[in-house]
């Protein structure tokens, strides 16, 4: 395994350690809980949005880093 591709397992890892307590939060301080659990979805909509987006971007068929 290389170096990016253990950061990218290091941010996966990250991001699953924290969901549940972020979800626990967002649940949690809403009136009621279906309410809070529309929170949740919602707030997970607008993430893979922004991840979505942030792709569009991305260029597979160029190298991130200019070989040598």
């Amino acid at each position: 395994m290389s170096a990016r591709q253990s950061g990218g397992a290091t941010c996966g890892d990250l991001g699953a350690a924290l969901s549940p307590k972020l979800f626990g939060l967002i649940v949690g301080t809403a009136g009621t809980a279906v309410l809070g659990w529309q929170y949740a979805f919602a707030t997970c909509a607008a993430i893979n949005l922004v991840a979505a987006v942030a792709a569009i971007g991305v260029n597979a068929s160029k190298p991130l880093v200019a070989e040598k």
